[in-house]
């Protein structure tokens, strides 16, 4: 388990603006800028936060079930092993994304473009689940004047 949780802390360093550090109960701590994208305890037990809508679907479709201390909450629970590394990264970026997304949009992120996370937030979710991320992204936009 060591090894697969050393893959994934390398793959989400490498993406920009994140730190890790250690979790409160455990594990490491992935953030992009202040908000947490997600942690993983040493058991392999992935926590990742997510809009209400997102978190509804995610469940609804089998990929992860509600957090095991949260389950009301919009926290998602996905237990890694050697089969499923690339499933949790995907997770993983989603998080990301959504918050690279606003971030880039409110000007508040240097050198990250937001159509282009935006393009990619799209592609790496497929159609259905943006179409449930598109409203909660829109939430945050300025009207158009």
């Amino acid at each position: 388990m060591r090894g697969l949780l050393q893959q994934i802390s390398e793959e989400v360093l490498a993406w920009v603006l994140v730190k890790v550090g250690p979790h409160p109960f455990g594990g490491r701590e992935f953030r992009f800028q202040r908000a947490e994208i997600g942690h993983i305890h040493l058991d392999g037990t992935l926590d990742i936060p997510f809009p209400m809508r997102v978190r509804d679907w995610l469940i609804a479709e089998g990929i992860v079930i509600p957090h095991h201390f949260l389950p009301k909450s919009g926290w998602t629970t996905f237990q890694i092993n050697e089969t499923n590394v690339e499933r949790a990264l995907w997770l993983l970026r989603l998080s990301y994304l959504r918050y690279a997304v606003k971030q880039a949009e409110g000007g508040f992120v240097r050198n990250c473009d937001a159509e282009r996370l935006l393009r990619e937030l799209e592609r790496i979710a497929g159609p259905s689940l943006f179409a449930v991320l598109t409203p909660v992204l829109l939430r945050h936009r300025e009207p158009a004047a």
